[in-house]
């Protein structure tokens, strides 16, 4: 691991990974502030100091992340919680501080509430409008929130709060199956696929709901998987992606996009069920900084991907 300053000041690294162990914003199950060691202890490789040859992957038929250097700066958190505290604060500048230094961040939750943060340090460190791609079983929303946020910021209305953002142009969310009381707002910033109706979509009509002058944020929240695909997390939904299914999706639509951001979140990193849930969240994790870097690296190089 490395601290926040030597990852931002050093030209070799291509994304930056924080763990956030914070779940204060959980209102059922806690436990995700344990996720980020349990998806380290699953996917060493992955976080392997100072390698940039990334894995080979049988099934592609190629190195994934080849050519990638990730850096990690380990936790940030408290040892007694404080809802809305100055952990998401600090989150918010860690976040800042490694999109102006050119690298992608890459957070590891935590509750979705953390988004929030991650959002609030990406908007700091640029200027103009981003997307937000949002993989989850609910919706996280009910109209925009603006104002104060910390007395009532939880994971359960981080999209409300994100959608208020002015500078936030589009919310897509994929895998959404909960039930609710009300209708769906009209004429809002969010679009809605519903249940598992993305899945045999035709791409170009995915991404026609994704701007491509936006940069983009990723974020995954792993009740979007199937429970049988990912028995621990906080409230889990019948009827979601499997494994292969979510990872094909993010795959199709974060390859064609400018990525600015990536998290993943819920994952509770201890109990029953953990390990096999963290190596789910692992291997999406891993697909989806492939799926990020490849188009990144190629436009660098000044070739274009074959996907697009």
């Amino acid at each position: 691991m490395t601290t926040l300053g030597h990852a931002v000041s050093d030209p070799g690294l291509d994304m930056v990974v924080v763990g956030v162990e914070y779940d204060a914003g959980a209102s059922a199950r806690s436990g995700s502030k344990t996720a980020p060691d349990a998806v380290r202890r699953v996917a060493a490789s992955l976080f392997a100091p100072g390698s940039d040859r990334g894995m080979w992957d049988p099934a592609l038929g190629r190195r994934m992340l080849d050519g990638a250097r990730i850096g990690d700066i380990g936790n940030i958190g408290d040892v007694v919680q404080m809802r809305n505290g100055p952990v998401l604060d600090r989150l918010a500048g860690a976040v800042e501080a490694i999109t102006g230094s050119g690298k992608l961040p890459v957070v590891i939750g935590g509750d979705h509430s953390i988004t929030h943060a991650v959002v609030r340090g990406l908007l700091a460190a640029s200027e103009g409008e981003i997307g937000l791609i949002h993989f989850d079983a609910h919706t996280d929303y009910l109209r925009p929130a603006r104002g104060n946020w910390r007395p009532s910021l939880h994971h359960g209305n981080v999209m409300s709060w994100i959608a208020g953002e002015e500078r936030v142009e589009r919310i897509v969310q994929f895998g959404i199956r909960q039930r609710v009381d009300d209708d769906p707002e009209g004429g809002s910033k969010t679009v809605v696929w519903g249940g598992r109706s993305s899945i045999d979509a035709d791409v170009d009509e995915l991404l026609a709901d994704l701007p491509q002058h936006l940069g983009w944020h990723v974020t995954i929240d792993v009740d979007v998987l199937d429970p049988a695909h990912m028995p621990s997390t906080g409230t889990p939904v019948p009827g979601g992606f499997s494994t292969h299914e979510l990872i094909d999706l993010v795959c199709r639509l974060v390859s064609r996009r400018r990525i600015v951001g990536v998290d993943i979140v819920e994952l509770i990193g201890e109990g029953e069920g953990a390990h096999r849930s963290a190596l789910a969240a692992a291997d999406v994790l891993a697909r989806t900084l492939d799926a990020a870097f490849r188009p990144s690296a190629e436009r660098q190089s000044g070739t274009e991907s074959s996907s697009r």
